[in-house]
C-alpha cells in the first residue's frame, strides 16, 4: 500500500488520528530548539515526512508556507511508494467556528504551539485558506466543522494509495 502526505491546517485533527490506520502526526513544533528553529528546519522536516510516507504511512504535516514550497518540487515526481501530497483545510466561511475551535483547544492545553496556532488563525485565517487552496496541490475541505477526519482519510487512501 502506498503512503500519503496530508498537509493539514491547524486544528484539523492531525494529532487525534495519530496511530490510527497507519497515520503519523509529524509535529512541526518539535523542530524548535531553545525556542528557535533553524532557518532550514523545513527541509529536514519534509524529508522525514517523505521517508515515512514512502514506507506506506499517512503522514500529517504542518501547512507552513516553507513546507508547501518544499513539497511542491515533488508534485510531478513523487517517490514511487507515495500516492500523493494533498491539503486538508477548512473553508473560508468557517472562520468564526474555526477560531472558536482553536480557542477551545488552547484553553484546554495552554500550550505554546496551540497559542501560536490560535494567533495565526486569528490574524490571517482568510489569507491562510486562500494560500492553501491556490498553491497547486489537490485540496479537501469539509462542508462543516463537525466532520469525521477518518472518513476523509479513508477516501483519500482509496483514491491515491491503491
Amino acid at each position: 500500500m502506498k503512503g500519503l502526505i496530508v498537509i493539514g491546517y491547524q486544528g484539523i485533527g492531525k494529532s487525534s488520528l495519530a496511530g490510527w490506520y497507519n497515520c503519523v502526526d509529524l509535529e512541526s513544533s518539535n523542530f524548535y530548539i531553545n525556542g528557535k528553529r533553524d532557518e532550514n528546519w523545513y527541509e529536514v522536516y519534509c524529508n522525514i515526512a517523505l521517508d515515512i510516507a514512502n514506507q506506506g504511512f499517512v503522514v500529517f504535516t504542518s501547512s507552513h508556507k516553507e513546507v508547501r514550497n518544499y513539497f511542491h518540487q515533488f508534485l510531478n515526481n513523487l517517490p514511487r511508494n507515495i500516492g500523493n501530497i494533498v491539503i486538508f483545510c477548512p473553508q473560508t466561511l468557517q472562520k468564526k467556528d474555526w477560531i472558536d475551535r482553536l480557542q477551545e483547544r488552547y484553553d484546554k492545553t495552554k500550550s505554546e504551539k496551540n497559542k501560536r496556532a490560535l494567533l495565526s488563525a486569528s490574524e490571517k485565517y482568510e489569507e491562510n485558506i486562500y494560500d492553501l487552496t491556490h498553491c497547486g496541490f489537490i485540496y479537501y475541505q469539509p462542508k462543516t466543522v463537525n466532520y469525521d477526519l477518518k472518513n476523509y482519510i479513508e477516501k483519500m487512501k482509496e483514491q491515491w494509495c491503491n
